[in-house]
């Protein structure tokens, strides 16, 4: 699978998303970079979506500053059938 790094992503990413089996790994978003986007950049809410299962993910959010909005929340993610993922904001 091919990636495409565009000129935003080269912004928000340091390093390219990576395809490791069935799974995309990014290099998490951490605190002083979420605070720089949100501080400099004028972005003002930041969004994220994890599986409901992936516990990982959801105390990495905690942890940086971001607040549980939906759960549960049928989205596509690419599989035969919509993915119940939880929407978190900062």
């Amino acid at each position: 699978m091919y990636i495409e790094r565009t000129d935003n992503m080269k912004e928000l990413f340091h390093e390219p998303p990576v395809l490791c089996g069935r799974d995309l790994i990014l290099r998490p978003l951490v605190r002083p970079d979420a605070k720089e986007l949100q501080d400099h950049r004028g972005i003002e809410i930041i969004t994220a979506s994890t599986m409901v299962e992936n516990h990982a993910s959801a105390h990495v959010l905690e942890n940086n500053g971001f607040t549980l909005v939906n759960r549960a929340v049928d989205e596509d993610w690419g599989f035969p059938q919509p993915t119940p993922a939880d929407k978190w904001i900062r």
